[in-house]
């Protein structure tokens, strides 16, 4: 809805701007005193953001028209998922329903005697064994869903060496149709780049952890993958270790979301990297968290007395 108020705005501006430049030609075709040579050149400034707007005005119908696919389609998946949840319970429901009726007549079958004023005499008949009732099967359901869903592509690039102590740049890009930029233009240009495949969804949250990192995420968790486009997603990541450390990648696909339950895939990629330690950099880690302790130390060991005695007092009885 957002975007169709865009579009309208601008067509408003595109019509302003026309209207400007009709009367731009009117105004330099009467005046005598600018010269054909500007006149010229004010026209083609004319034409050209007048051009330029239609441009936009034809992206942001493009842009509008790709969310809402993108919306439909997993509409459609929810709605897929509830469908077969529905028949599951309407199978079960019909199921419970003839048994008990069996059950109910079964109890009432009663033999009554020809020309007999007695009472009628109710036959205990053996009633049948209640039929299992079916489970709904929601891991067949959900097994069905992720089977349906359109295999896509992932880039993941990331720092596979590294300084203990420094920032570097790890990102991931998902997409349903590879294109040649794909494996270029990283934030990066120091890691490495790996590409795999698996199921994905229009919508997903991606993640990334790692024991012995700090990770800052500069894009929102959840988003949509375009159709014919790939979305990333970028992280700043510091080693606070030393060593083989682990970083590990997660992305899940949702499939169904709603106020109290939300179902999805999961798919997880573990990747090693070997961080480098850094001494100069444990060494402020260690002074920027103990410093109180160690000024204590210092004044309390009687260093700062001393070095006062042998060297300030002595200079001045030199004097």
């Amino acid at each position: 809805m957002k975007l169709s108020y865009i579009n309208e705005e601008v067509i408003m501006l595109k019509n302003i701007l026309t209207l400007i430049l009709l009367i731009a030609l009117s105004f330099f075709s009467g005046c005598g005193g600018i010269k054909e040579s500007q006149q010229e050149q004010a026209l083609t400034n004319l034409i050209y953001e007048n051009t330029t707007l239609q441009e936009q005005v034809k992206s942001l119908t493009n842009e509008n028209t790709q969310a809402k696919t993108e919306m439909k389609k997993y509409a459609d998946i929810s709605k897929s998922y509830e469908t077969q949840l529905s028949k599951e319970i309407i199978h079960r429901k019909t199921a419970e329903d003839k048994a008990a009726a069996l059950e109910e007549n079964n109890r009432k079958e009663i033999l009554v005697p020809k020309n007999s004023t007695e009472s009628p005499l109710i036959t205990h008949a053996k009633l049948p064994q209640k039929p299992k009732q079916p489970v709904i099967d929601e891991n067949k359901i959900y097994s069905d869903i992720v089977n349906s869903l359109e295999k896509g592509t992932v880039v993941f690039h990331y720092p596979d060496e590294i300084k203990q102590g420094s920032l570097e740049i790890a990102e991931a890009r998902l997409t349903f149709k590879i294109s040649n930029d794909i494996m270029t233009g990283f934030y990066s240009a120091n890691g490495k780049s790996e590409i795999f495949t698996t199921p994905l969804s229009s919508v997903v949250k991606v993640h990334l952890e790692g024991d012995g990192f700090e990770i800052f995420p500069k894009d929102p968790i959840e988003n949509i993958i375009p159709e014919t486009q790939f979305q990333k997603w970028v992280w700043q990541v510091r080693p606070i270790k030393s060593g083989n450390l682990i970083l590990t990648l997660v992305i899940e696909s949702i499939l169904k979301s709603n106020a109290s339950t939300e179902k999805s895939f999961k798919k997880t990629e573990l990747r090693s990297v070997n961080v480098k330690v850094n001494p100069w950099w444990v060494s402020a880690q260690f002074i920027g968290k103990n410093w109180q302790y160690i000024i204590s130390t210092i004044v309390g060991s009687g260093i700062i007395g001393w070095g006062y005695k042998n060297f300030f007092m002595k200079k001045k009885r030199k004097k």
